[in-house]
């Protein structure tokens, strides 16, 4: 099951692209300092520089996604020590609730439904808020970034009134699943063969992952991710992870009341998959960075994947039309 990639924050919301998201994330996380761990228990040897495209993003030559000079940055760049700082993408498998949000994948959450569905958006650059509305205006989709410990995404439908809540940390296909999925919700039909909802219920999708169930609760493989659904509560699904209570492995994401439980599923199939995810090296949490549990190797070459050309088009007859 594939989430659309998306090349650009959002049409009317400024200039910015998704660079906006990344400085913005550097910003309140302390400035993503790479740790200079070795990539990967298999390999120690420094991965070379990868030739092709495997992200939305193309920043100017000699920049980060801060926008800053490299150039005499030690331990910026990816690979042992910094030392190749070009090649600075990795997978990380088997379990992508460990990799982090993927501060540069970010705009997957808000591009295709501005792009592909035509939601209209907003963004207040003073608090940094961005927001997107369905057509109807009963759902909202929203990141607002005031604080790095607290809930940056949310997803908010009316009559009836639920609501799904992501904090920072909270790995970012598992959220793009969950708002590529809304325009279905509604009845829009577009590109429902690319943004496939899930009708696998969440005891059988905990079971095909290797999860396991002890009362309410689902715990994941290696004991670092759990889902726990209490039906009586006003939040009855709620996500919790971190790697030993370590610092910057923390997420939380929530689902109230009447959230369609086909949204649930929706979030725990993108979560609990082994697929690998791409990371920035040094945006993966640093514990997790020499985590038995991980295994974190180099993007040596990657194809682009065809979404990215078909969002990619999307933004270009936005951008043509102005």
């Amino acid at each position: 099951m594939a989430v659309l990639d998306s090349v650009a924050v959002v049409s009317g919301c400024g200039d910015g692209p998704t660079v906006w998201f990344a400085n913005r994330w550097r910003q309140l996380s302390g400035g993503g300092r790479s740790t200079g761990r070795r990539w990967s228990r298999q390999s120690r040897q420094p991965c070379r520089h990868r030739t092709g495209s495997a992200g939305p993003v193309r920043l100017p030559a000699g920049r980060d996604s801060s926008g800053s000079s490299r150039k005499g940055r030690r331990g910026r760049g990816c690979g042992p020590r910094g030392r190749t700082s070009r090649c600075r993408r990795a997978r990380v498998r088997p379990a992508r609730y460990l990799a982090g949000a993927g501060i540069d994948r970010l705009a997957d959450a808000i591009g295709p439904l501005v792009h592909l569905f035509g939601w209209p958006s907003e963004h207040d650059r003073a608090s940094g808020r961005i927001s997107v509305r369905s057509p109807d205006g009963n759902l909202f989709v929203t990141f607002k970034s005031q604080h790095a410990h607290g809930h940056w995404w949310s997803v908010a439908h009316h009559e009836p009134y639920w609501e799904a809540r992501f904090t920072r940390q909270t790995p970012i296909e598992a959220i793009a699943a969950v708002t590529q999925a809304l325009p279905q919700l509604l009845g829009d039909d577009r590109h429902i063969d690319r943004i496939p909802l899930t009708t696998t219920p969440l005891a059988q999708i905990a079971e095909l992952n290797h999860w396991h169930r002890e009362d309410d609760t689902f715990t994941s493989p290696d004991g670092h991710c759990h889902l726990q659904h209490t039906p009586a509560e006003d939040t009855p699904w709620r996500f919790r992870h971190h790697v030993y209570d370590a610092f910057d492995t923390h997420w939380d994401a929530s689902f109230t009341q009447d959230t369609p439980e086909r949204l649930v599923a929706q979030f725990f199939t993108h979560l609990a998959t082994t697929t690998p995810v791409e990371r920035t090296f040094r945006d993966v949490p640093y514990l997790v960075q020499d985590l038995d549990d991980a295994l974190i190797t180099p993007v040596h070459r990657a194809a682009v994947n065809p979404h990215v050309h078909h969002a990619g088009a999307q933004l270009g007859r936005v951008v043509h039309r102005r």
